[in-house]
């Protein structure tokens, strides 16, 4: 009998052992999946702000600028808590080479409309392996006016 009470005993602390040694590679597992789902989530949100800008650009409305643009794609990326992007918003060549005009009415123009945010992935541990503690997240998207 009193062989049987340590052989049991003996099975619990094995099980102890076994999962302070996998407990800490099943929580990194499940941290790299919440890290992943936000980062694909932004990516998304930045797609979709800048998709709207786009949108927004190619509309043939003469009160609509730049500045409209570039607060459309900002009021987009707030409501999902993303704080300061670079915002890009470039016509056709030939159109640039006019002097950049924002747009010209009656012709066929095509907008690109880029969105970059750096965002926080993994912080301490992606800077140990890459130097940086953040990734770029960018969006091009092209829409043409008719």
């Amino acid at each position: 009998m009193i062989r049987s009470t340590d052989s049991r005993r003996d099975g619990r602390g094995q099980a102890l052992v076994e999962l302070a040694l996998i407990l800490p590679i099943l929580l990194m597992l499940l941290l790299g999946i919440f890290e992943f789902g936000r980062a694909w989530n932004t990516k998304q949100v930045i797609t979709d702000a800048a998709r709207e800008g786009a949108r927004l650009a190619v509309v043939q409305n003469s009160d609509i600028d730049q500045n409209d643009v570039k607060a459309a794609i900002a009021t987009t990326l707030s409501r999902a808590g993303i704080p300061g992007t670079a915002v890009t918003i470039a016509f056709d060549e030939k159109d640039e080479a006019a002097g950049g005009v924002w747009r010209k009415s009656d012709e066929m123009q095509t907008v690109y409309v880029g969105v970059q945010y750096h965002f926080g992935f993994f912080g301490p541990l992606l800077k140990a392996v890459t130097g940086s503690e953040t990734i770029t997240l960018a969006s091009l998207v092209t829409m043409r006016n008719e």
